[in-house]
């Protein structure tokens, strides 16, 4: 009767082996993704790779400048002082107000504007 427990145990773990290796080489045959995950990889890879890296010493006036849309007109450096006071202050709609007043551009345009200050 123990040799047949002993059997039967000794069955199982070779059960257990040969999944266990097949398993390990199903993982190293395909990536171990789905289509989704692939997916999710190479559009953010595509994302990632269409974005231009900040220079990291800039004040925020070369910054606002230099990551705004081109402007029709240009803003005069008092002008985005009053916006960059404003968004700083919690009042960013009177921010995009002020933009929008002294340069004429649309509403979509004078927000990307004051985002970047």
């Amino acid at each position: 009767m123990e040799w047949l427990i002993v059997g039967l145990i000794a069955v199982a773990g070779l059960i257990i082996l040969i999944w266990a290796l097949r398993a390990g080489r199903g993982e190293r045959r395909g990536s171990g993704l789905s289509e989704a995950d692939r997916y999710l990889q190479q559009l953010t890879a595509r994302s990632h790779s269409s974005q231009v890296a900040r220079p990291q010493n800039l004040t925020s006036a070369q910054s606002a400048q230099a990551y705004a849309p081109a402007l029709p007109v240009q803003l005069p450096p008092h002008i985005i002082a009053q916006a960059q006071a404003l968004v700083r202050g919690g009042r960013k709609i009177e921010a995009i107000k002020l933009i929008r007043q002294s340069t004429g551009m649309d509403l979509a345009t004078a927000k990307r504007f004051a985002d970047n200050i």
